[in-house]
């Protein structure tokens, strides 16, 4: 998963302390999540793959497929993917 975030986050031009902000979370909390000494929360995975605008599960690796729609107005979240749709 460090991989995932690091490569998220240099493909949308995001430095990390904007990540940390926009996400709610520590910058020394995501430092060490891309250096693999630490592990995130379920929770904390949620809201940075909202921010990042993948899904879950590709960022933590689960899954190819990385569309995925936020409506942060209604919390709504609704997984687009190749093979399937999850509401």
């Amino acid at each position: 998963m460090n991989l995932k975030i690091r490569q998220l986050r240099a493909e949308k031009g995001i430095e990390i302390h904007q990540l940390a902000k926009q996400a709610d979370i520590s910058v020394q909390s995501i430092r060490n999540w891309e250096s693999g000494k630490a592990y995130p929360t379920v929770a904390s995975v949620e809201k940075l793959a909202a921010v990042l605008n993948v899904s879950p599960a590709y960022l933590v690796g689960w899954d190819k497929a990385k569309t995925m729609y936020y409506d942060p107005s209604n919390t709504i979240i609704k997984w687009k993917s190749p093979r399937k749709k999850w509401i």
